[in-house]
């Protein structure tokens, strides 16, 4: 009889190879696959190790390697956010005023997204950030195209709402609408109502 470490080292041995070419049909860099992979096995094994019940190790071993691949987007997505921010220099004819007003601008925008719900921000990184079509997306998280979209949708709201309720836009204007003037706190103090 297998013993339950057996079974996983079969489990991951028999799927190894389908996990692979998981990883790299989710945008995985193939050179990253065997470090993926590693960790899954070793994550796996901890976790059995804690008194973990696998019904289906192969199952679990993707669940895992889903989840660590989540995990380096949104890695990766906060240190691209924190490069956009750190390396954002002023051009030698923007003021200090404006390079600051335009980095607080950016950490309030950072703050929206961190703050939406977990599946509504990572739609809004694939999308935006990395570029996936809705399509992709859709696949990759197993939602519907058209739940795609909502989450796009209930993103760009919030982080408008929250941009324009610290002052620093309005919701920006869709093609047919009039308005959608930038207001700045600078501006909104010295604008005159009509």
């Amino acid at each position: 009889m297998l013993s339950k470490d057996t079974s996983l080292l079969e489990a991951f041995e028999n799927s190894r190879a389908v996990i692979a070419g998981w990883l790299v049909r989710r945008f995985v860099d193939e050179t990253e696959v065997d470090d993926i992979l590693q960790e899954t096995y070793l994550k796996a094994l901890e976790n059995e190790g804690r008194g973990g019940r696998m019904d289906n190790p192969r199952a679990y071993l993707f669940m895992i390697a889903r989840n660590i691949v989540f995990k380096n987007f949104k890695r990766r997505a906060r240190a691209r956010f924190s490069e956009i921010d750190l390396h954002e220099l002023p051009d030698a004819d923007t003021s200090v005023d404006t390079a600051l007003h335009e980095r607080n601008k950016f950490g309030v925008f950072a703050e929206a997204v961190s703050s939406l719900p977990e599946q509504c921000r990572r739609v809004f990184i694939m999308r935006k950030l990395y570029g996936y079509p809705n399509k992709q997306i859709a696949k990759e998280l197993g939602i519907s195209v058209k739940t795609v979209e909502n989450h796009l949708t209930k993103a760009l709201k919030r982080c408008g709402r929250l941009l324009q309720e610290r002052g620093y836009t309005d919701i920006p204007n869709r093609p047919g609408q009039t308005g959608g003037n930038v207001v700045t706190p600078d501006k909104a103090s010295t604008e005159k109502s009509p």
